[in-house]
């Protein structure tokens, strides 16, 4: 929480979120569980490319859900 902090401080207009996301796997349930409450607080302005733990799921399919939803929601 302490990063997403400093990010909610600084008023961001975009994040730029460069792959690995969520470790270890990029599991849906876990980008609900970990990534959401704490990075998740900027997801609306946050603009996500995929990484290589995100590709450990059958064809990043978690991230691209959540990024091809319009990444406002999971």
């Amino acid at each position: 929480m302490e990063t997403s902090d400093l990010l909610l401080e600084l008023r961001p207009a975009a994040v730029l979120a460069l792959g690995d996301l969520q470790y270890e796997f990029g599991e849906y349930n876990d980008f609900l569980r970990y990534y959401d409450i704490s990075w998740g607080r900027v997801k609306p302005i946050t603009r996500p490319a995929p990484g290589n733990h995100e590709y450990e799921t059958a064809d990043a399919a978690p991230f691209l859900y959540t990024a091809g939803g319009g990444w406002d929601g999971y």
